[in-house]
């Protein structure tokens, strides 16, 4: 059950790096990267969560100077992540 909500918050967060393309809802943005970031926290010696923490200080460098190619790969890592622990 707390893999099937950590695949919701990964989904979540992977479809909310639209926003920062569109320029809106960026504290919601925010917020989902806190949360995912405190999830690495807690899982920290696992290789995806240093991956996790690495993709969220991208996105916050893209929330403050622009989006930039990164975020597509970023949301393709966070939405294939959350699909696998959704359906696992």
């Amino acid at each position: 059950m707390l893999a099937k909500l950590m695949g919701i918050l990964d989904i979540a967060f992977a479809l909310s790096l639209i926003f920062i393309k569109l320029d809106i809802l960026l504290k919601v943005v925010v917020v989902l990267s806190i949360l995912v970031f405190f999830k690495a926290l807690i899982f920290f010696s696992n290789i995806a969560s240093i991956i996790d923490m690495v993709c969220i200080l991208v996105v916050i460098v893209s929330i403050i100077f622009g989006a930039n190619i990164l975020l597509i790969v970023i949301f393709l890592w966070f939405l294939q992540k959350g699909l696998f622990s959704l359906f696992a």
